[in-house]
């Protein structure tokens, strides 16, 4: 007699696989239930940026509550970083979904961002109303500027970043491990995958050198700065060598790697090292409010893997190109970003109100703070509910983002997120 059991044992662990990607146990909320779910618990207490926020949401809703699997929401983590935008929004968008549709993902998604937009909103206004050369206003800004100013500058390299002091980074770590302790287990043996804790390190490294930028700038301008996007780049670079890797193809994994590097050399070589005015596009030389509202739409269409893509992308714009906010400003916007309960990407409002302040207009200011908003979350709002059945489709086809398991994408994003101080 033919032994089955083998074949029965294969099926059956399919079968939980498949099981475990598909599971939904959201409950169907009322729109109103939904707002007030996701307004309390995840907007109002986002606080420590995006890798807290992840973390928060991990903990709260897949962890005690179990809306879906933890092996689900891996690969949900891992699909939704081809979309641009705050990743801890996208999130809440998909449960909203999940719950109510995609209304409820609008609902979800706003919910989450609400908070932060109406603090930032008033930050700025008292910003201005307090003067900005006022010495008392500007002092309570002084200890953060260093650490803020080191978070900024090491997008450009590391020359800026010795020079300032540098965030305690054992939050950052802690929150880190708790939405990433799974992304670098191999789920056959149970154990630590080298080459995918070697793909976290090589992205923060090319990150830090401005890889990216100095082998793909020479296309356009505008490619340049979606490609220096560090999660973009390395999830398709690192993606396709671990799909060699899995298939044993040792030659063409290890040529593919060693030519990252070549480029970068050659690059450095013949044109230097490339400087931050080369992501400028110059689409807001004025902060008129159809300029604010396209700067925040590109920008908030390069954000692939959240604000530290559009950070320096719009520092470029207004600071350095357009020369309408003063750097001091610029930095003190981030430190105040960086202590509300909110997407790291609402730095946005507040450059908007100054750009619309430029003129002394209180009334331009506001609007200018809600054109550049939303331009900055429209396209993340656009491709996460407009795209929800697509992007489940790809949650749960396998095949399809074969290259690399869904489990073992983000150690390339979290690679990304350690590197700069929240």
């Amino acid at each position: 007699m033919k032994d089955t059991s083998n074949v029965d044992n294969s099926t059956s662990s399919h079968d939980t696989g498949d099981d475990e990607l598909t599971h939904s146990n959201a409950p169907k909320l009322s729109l109103l239930r939904l707002f007030w779910y996701f307004f309390y618990n995840f907007g109002l207490f986002a606080w420590g940026g995006p890798v807290a926020q992840i973390a928060l949401i991990k903990e709260q809703i897949v962890v005690k509550e179990k809306w879906i699997t933890l092996a689900r929401f891996q690969r949900v983590f891992a699909v939704y970083q081809i979309l641009p935008g705050p990743e801890a929004a996208e999130l809440c968008m998909f449960f909203g979904c999940l719950s109510a549709g995609r209304i409820g993902g609008i609902v979800a998604g706003l919910a989450f961002i609400l908070p932060g937009f109406i603090l930032m909103l008033v930050a700025s206004y008292l910003y201005t109303l307090a003067g900005l050369e006022n010495k008392y206003f500007n002092a309570s800004f002084r200890a953060l500027q260093p650490i803020v100013s080191a978070m900024v500058r090491f997008e450009y390299g590391w020359t800026y970043f010795l020079e300032n002091a540098v965030a305690n980074m054992s939050q950052i770590f802690k929150a880190t491990h708790k939405i990433a302790d799974h992304s670098v287990i191999k789920q056959s043996t149970k154990k630590v995958d080298p080459f995918l804790v070697i793909a976290a390190i090589c992205t923060a490294i090319n990150s830090a050198l401005h890889l990216n930028m100095s082998v793909f700038s020479y296309i356009s301008k505008m490619w340049a700065s979606i490609l220096t996007s560090p999660s973009f780049i390395s999830l398709g670079l690192y993606g396709i060598i671990y799909m060699f890797i899995a298939r044993r193809l040792w030659i063409p994994a290890g040529i593919l790697f060693i030519l990252q590097y070549v480029g970068y050399a050659v690059y450095a070589v013949f044109r230097g090292v490339p400087s931050p005015v080369s992501l400028a596009l110059g689409i807001a030389k004025t902060p008129s409010l159809i300029n604010l509202f396209v700067l925040g739409l590109v920008a908030g269409s390069l954000s692939f893997g959240g604000a530290y893509t559009a950070i320096p992308f719009v520092h470029v714009e207004a600071v350095l190109k357009g020369a309408w906010l003063p750097q001091r400003v610029f930095i003190d916007c981030i430190a105040i970003s960086n202590v509300l309960p909110a997407p790291l990407v609402i730095f946005a409002t507040f450059v908007g109100f100054q750009g619309g302040n430029v003129d002394g207009s209180l009334g331009r200011a506001f609007a200018g703070a809600v054109v550049i908003t939303l331009g900055m979350f429209f396209p993340c709002f656009l491709f996460t509910i407009a795209g929800h059945s697509l992007l489940e489709k790809l949650v749960h086809n396998k095949v399809r983002i074969g290259a690399v398991p869904s489990h073992k994408l983000p150690c390339a994003i979290i690679a990304n997120m350690v590197q700069v101080p929240l």
